[in-house]
């Protein structure tokens, strides 16, 4: 699964990478059609709808992997990742290499396949703003799959041994991109790593498990500011857990959030496009125009979806106050301005 979950004209992308034997659909949560934010958490959608993000696009990329992949290799899903990101698809004619400001939310295998993308594709990524956060990534290999190997050893899953603690591939690919990250942090790439607090499944905590993933993968690449709560283990969540928040409030999505605010646009800044200047909105008008709207329920709702935000979650009154929070923070700015003037007019029009 390759495929744009959310695309608009900009140039940040958020770029969701599930583990092993996962896929798109069921690492980040409970995804169905309707994109319901209460009954069926999802993060990309989590992401898409939290404003503090400033309406970025979303891509979810995949990669082939399930018990009987015998060979298939961490390269091979290297190459399948990479593939995905340089292609357009039938409906977007926009890959998400042609975008300059690349955020990775990378789970388990996902984040080591991301680094080893990074690493292999060096010249491609350097001219690129690259955020990347490892979730819950074990950098340095997992006994989790030492134990599965010694299970289903006679099954020949490449994917599995190279995740053992005692991992050649792993040693090579951490030496690769420490070199990396210390030519270029600073320069096109800045990163965190948060990990589990709890062993999957979370009650075999009980009996001592290890977690799937070691406290030494954790700030091995990235120093996270001091803003952070907890700079790398988040709380009350497992192997599986913490790659699904079920809101907004959810110590990972919190955590993204920090890292996007306090990391990613402190280093880099914010998008060009999203900087509106003080003395372009005129605040008066804006709020004319959001009053013109009152009287027509369908079409506040109809241009709050249009910004990315959940309607069915608001009374009317609640959605006015929330846009009239963001022009005063200039977060948006004008384009909310000319979006209710072009839907005014159009309700003028079907009027006459």
């Amino acid at each position: 699964m390759n495929t744009w979950h959310y695309y608009r004209e900009c140039d940040t992308v958020f770029v969701f990478v599930h583990g092993i034997l996962s896929d798109g659909l069921s690492a980040w949560g409970n995804y169905d059609l309707s994109f319901s934010k209460k009954n069926n958490p999802y993060w990309p959608e989590i992401v898409k709808l939290d404003r503090a993000f400033d309406n970025p696009s979303i891509f979810v990329a995949g990669y082939y992997t399930e018990i009987l992949s015998s060979e298939f290799s961490i390269d091979n899903a290297t190459q399948q990742l990479y593939d995905g990101l340089t292609k357009s698809s039938d409906h977007i004619d926009v890959s998400v290499i042609d975008k300059t400001r690349i955020i990775f939310v990378a789970h388990s295998l996902g984040g080591i396949i991301t680094r080893n993308m990074i690493v292999k594709y060096s010249d491609v990524f350097k001219e690129k703003k690259i955020g990347l956060l490892l979730v819950a990534s074990p950098s340095l290999g997992s006994k989790d799959a030492n134990y599965i190997d010694l299970v289903s050893g006679f099954l020949g899953n490449k994917m599995i041994k190279q995740l053992r603690r005692d991992s050649d591939f792993l040693d090579r690919l951490d030496k690769e991109f420490r070199n990396y990250i210390k030519d270029e942090q600073e320069k096109s790439i800045v990163g965190a790593e948060a990990i589990e607090n709890h062993p999957y499944p979370s009650f075999l905590r009980y009996f001592g498990k290890e977690k799937t993933v070691p406290i030494i993968c954790s700030g091995r690449y990235f120093v996270c500011p001091s803003e952070f709560d907890n700079p790398h283990t988040v709380a009350n969540t497992n192997h599986s857990t913490i790659a699904k928040p079920n809101d907004e409030n959810h110590p990972s999505h919190r955590y993204l959030r920090n890292f996007y605010t306090n990391v990613f646009i402190r280093q880099f800044g914010a998008e060009e496009s999203q900087i509106v200047p003080e003395e372009d909105i005129d605040i008066d008008a804006i709020t004319r125009d959001l009053k013109k709207l009152q009287e027509n329920e369908t079409m506040i709702k109809l241009f709050f979806l249009t910004m990315g935000i959940n309607t069915e979650d608001y009374e009317i009154s609640e959605l006015l106050t929330k846009a009239s929070l963001a022009i005063s923070e200039l977060k948006i700015g004008t384009p909310i301005k000319n979006r209710i003037i072009d839907m005014i007019d159009d309700k003028d029009a079907a009027d006459d």
